[in-house]
């Protein structure tokens, strides 16, 4: 064999050694269908991105060709784009970004859907799809509060209410009612008509519930027959109004008042999916963690349950959306079929987000009034209804009447403004423990009536080995704050919100915190997820940070609050020292929580630095991104190892041997010449 041949032939293998190397350096994404994969709107609000996956036989059928945006207006449908004009286009590949401006003149595509069309006039798309991060628009990005009770009311005095410790007030607005008047605002260029009237009432109870610190709702009748635009144009307005001075609202709990007859009845669906969406848009854009509910009122078990199942066929029509359930607890135990009791809520849960399937992200529950004359009975209902209700954790549980609005019908929290009852002690208590005279009439009552006993919430801690120092192999960004967006975290113990800027030595946006130092609190970030999903396998987790206080050293702590699948509330937190004014990694080992948690439940996720000293000026913290760790990572991540280092292995033989060559070859030629002389 000629030296040359093996050179090639060396460094061929070696070559293909290290080539098949470079796929396993990262990990490759899911199959994913084509048609979209974002739809968003950049940080500075003035430009959309859609991100588009298409596969091997669109590629190949429209070879050479273009692939175009289209939008469609609130209503319109996906025929309505055939022979529009596009507004954004780019040559075809596997991967496409088409960008284009959010306003068009002084309308804004906020509430548009958008499809994907070819040269050939055919469509990629059945359904428009909608913006993805209205959030990015929003200028109220408080956190959605994990408050440390659901207990809620349909107040009637916000001050009141604030005095029965309630965490969640809702107050009802009438869609019918709201677009009856004669006061006029502009929407997209267009003016709409409202009752002025109507917000102004609502604006003093808004206002006085926000500034006592409760979270407080719209529970809003779509009780009239709106088109999708002014829909819009009314949840803007609500939105825009109460996400500042006039108060602060977090939620929409949206009331179908002519829910379909039938729960496969998909144009009625569509309708009332189109308004959750337009009612999304408007809130989130403003309230970045601002939530909507679906409520349904049906008694019949499988009704309900068929037809959040239906409304969430529609919502994913449209793109990703997260979003509620509420639903009325039926006392009627009439009806021949299973009833949304109490009794049957945790198998509701089923319709919450889980890893391997889209659902409704929360849950709100509201209770029947309980019509008692027995004070006694109505006090031991309402704990009983509770109690049991918060067993599947839900966000919210409204009590519905405040005060009496009959006096022949005492359900209310109390006869009048200042008249208390049984009912009204339980309620105050009932989240931070009855008393045993209490608890023991309660129990009574629930062996007589329902032959049970008190339900128990009990939790657990957890904690895990850390270390501080640099990341290692096999991670992968959990959330990458480099990407110029929060990904819905909120500050804590912070002088202002969490905010994006530059940061020098890394080159890239990274999330800023100004801490509090004279809080003496930890200050740091808080997220809450819709259900712990993304945690499924993970080994542990690392956070990259930047503390610039005072003190030379910092104690950084994780924490994961989430739930075990028998209602048992888990407490993951561990801290570890590392240095502050340099970049620091600190992996936290969080298989105790991954492992033993229910992963389709909420769960909060916070990181927060406290500095070693007693300095009280404020400092920054900057944090660019929270990587995790799973089994099948860290397996992965020394296969290329493996790889390279066995092409260098090769690739030292090869050299080897022409060396080998090259010096017998050398010989063989001194010899010749030796016999030549």
């Amino acid at each position: 064999m000629s030296v040359k041949i093996l050179r090639l032939t060396a460094l061929f293998l070696s070559l293909i050694l290290c080539l098949a190397a470079l796929p396993a350096c990262q990990k490759s994404d899911p199959l994913t269908p084509a048609g979209f994969t974002s739809m968003t709107v950049d940080a500075k609000g003035k430009t959309l991105t859609a991100s588009i996956k298409l596969d091997a036989l669109t590629l190949q059928k429209h070879a050479g060709g273009a692939v175009y945006l289209y939008e469609l207006l609130p209503g319109q449908t996906v025929a309505s784009s055939r022979g529009a004009k596009p507004i954004a286009s780019a040559k075809i590949a596997s991967n496409v970004r088409l960008s284009a401006d959010l306003y068009d003149g002084e309308r804004s595509r906020l509430y548009s859907s958008f499809v994907i069309g070819f040269e050939d006039g055919s469509l990629l798309s059945r359904d428009g799809h909608y913006v993805d991060n209205p959030e990015i628009l929003a200028a109220d990005k408080t956190p959605f509060a994990w408050t440390s009770t659901p207990k809620g009311l349909f107040a009637d005095d916000a001050e009141d209410a604030a005095a029965l410790h309630t965490a969640h007030v809702a107050y009802e607005l009438s869609l019918a009612a709201l677009s009856a008047g004669d006061a006029l605002f502009s929407h997209n260029g267009t003016a709409y008509s409202y009752q002025e009237a109507l917000l102004h009432a609502l604006d003093g109870k808004i206002n006085t519930a926000s500034d006592a610190g409760m979270q407080v709702s719209l529970r809003i009748l779509l009780d009239t027959d709106l088109d999708a635009n002014t829909a819009a144009a009314l949840f803007t307005l609500l939105a825009k109004r109460y996400s500042g001075e006039a108060g602060l609202v977090t939620a929409f709990l949206l009331i179908p008042t002519a829910a379909p007859a039938d729960s496969d009845d998909t144009a009625q669906l569509a309708k009332i999916a189109t308004l959750c969406r337009m009612a999304a848009l408007a809130l989130r854009s403003h309230v970045a963690n601002g939530r909507i509910y679906v409520h349904h009122s049906a008694p019949a078990l499988h009704y309900v349950k068929a037809f959040f199942i239906n409304l969430q066929n529609e919502f994913d029509k449209g793109g990703e959306l997260d979003w509620g359930i509420s639903l009325l607890i039926d006392a009627d135990q009439s009806l021949d079929v299973p009833t949304v009791t109490v009794e049957s809520l945790p198998t509701l849960t089923d319709l919450l987000t889980t890893s391997t399937r889209r659902g409704a992200s929360w849950i709100a529950v509201e209770l029947a009034p309980i019509d008692a004359t027995d004070p006694d009975l109505q006090a031991a209902t309402y704990a009983y209804q509770y109690y049991t209700a918060a067993l599947i954790r839900p966000s919210m549980i409204f009590y519905p009447s405040h005060i009496d609005r009959d006096p022949k019908n005492p359900n209310g929290l109390r006869g009048d403004a200042s008249s208390e009852r049984l009912l009204t002690s339980v309620y105050k208590g009932i989240d931070s423990g009855l008393g045993e005279d209490m608890l023991a009439l309660c129990r009574a009552t629930w062996g007589e009536k329902w032959n049970d006993s008190l339900p128990t919430l009990s939790s657990r801690g957890l904690s895990g080995s850390t270390s501080a120092g640099v990341g290692g192999m096999g991670e992968q960004m959990l959330f990458d704050f480099r990407e110029n967006t929060t990904h819905g975290f909120g500050a804590v113990a912070s002088l202002d919100d969490v905010a994006l800027r530059d940061s020098q030595s890394l080159n890239a946006p990274v999330l800023y915190v100004w801490a509090d130092n004279q809080s003496h609190a930890p200050a740091g970030i808080r997220k809450q997820l819709p259900s712990a999903a993304c945690l499924e396998n993970v080994l542990s987790l690392s956070v990259q940070f930047l503390s610039q206080s005072a003190a030379g050293s910092c104690t950084a702590t994780l924490r994961i609050d989430g739930y075990a699948p028998d209602g048992t509330r888990l407490i993951y937190e561990s801290s570890a020292a590392a240095k502050s004014t340099s970049w620091q990694t600190v992996t936290y080992q969080i298989s105790s929580f991954s492992s033993a948690a229910d992963l389709s439940r909420p769960c909060t996720i916070s990181f927060t630095v406290a500095p070693d000293g007693t300095e009280d000026e404020p400092y920054p913290i900057w944090i660019s991104g929270i990587l995790s760790r799973t089994p099948e990572q860290t397996e992965s991540s020394l296969l290329p190892l493996f790889l390279i280092l066995g092409g260098a292995a090769l690739g030292g033989v090869g050299i080897w041997l022409i060396y080998r060559q090259t010096a017998a070859a050398a010989e063989r030629r001194a010899k010749k010449r030796r016999r030549v002389r």
